[in-house]
């Protein structure tokens, strides 16, 4: 034990540590009795630090985890018309009754009274459209003539405000119906 003072009434073969004036080493050969038996040295200067220990060897690898679940196949987008640089999109003129899908594959066209509409047919594959809107309260028949194959005609109805879209797709010959909505609201 390291004391101050050296505790009183020490046991045979107590060892003790004593700091101070009388430091040393004390040891109780017969019971009550310290003796000095070693000296003690106190203070001086630390020393340098140790030069760094080696690395230890790199730890093992990990376990690799499962692979993640695989997304599902996204929606395919809507083919364009191939080869045609003309603009995609023009607004006719009201009661315009040639499409001219040749040159652009979306018309947009309020007609004026009944009518045919005609075009002019786009390479084999070309996907064109004409967005009909109403005006008014009178309804239009539009029937397809020339270069068109389409289901039926269309009648526009008796509510000002609607719009249709008919959808078409180039043979190179003809222009069939691919699709069409009903009465929309403009």
């Amino acid at each position: 034990m390291s004391y101050d003072t050296l505790p009183p009434n020490p046991s045979v073969n107590d060892l003790g540590i004593l700091h101070g004036v009388n430091a040393g080493i004390y040891l109780c050969h017969t019971a009550g009795t310290w003796t000095k038996v070693g000296e003690l040295s106190v203070g001086g200067t630390p020393g340098p630090p140790g030069p760094p220990g080696d690395p230890g060897p790199p730890g093992e690898q990990g376990l690799q985890g499962e692979p993640g679940a695989t997304g599902g196949q996204g929606i395919q987008g809507i083919q364009g018309s191939p080869g045609n640089n003309a603009p995609s999109y023009t607004l006719l003129a009201n009661g315009t009754t040639a499409m001219e899908l040749a040159t652009t594959a979306t018309k947009k066209v309020t007609p004026t009274a009944s009518a045919t509409f005609t075009t002019t047919v786009p390479a084999a594959g070309t996907v064109c459209h004409i967005i009909i809107l109403t005006t008014g309260t009178t309804s239009r028949t539009i029937t397809f003539g020339s270069g068109f194959k389409p289901v039926g005609t269309l009648a526009t109805g008796t509510t000002s405000g609607r719009v249709f879209v008919i959808h078409w797709i180039s043979d190179g010959t003809n222009l069939y119906e691919a699709g069409r909505t009903a009465a929309m609201v403009a």
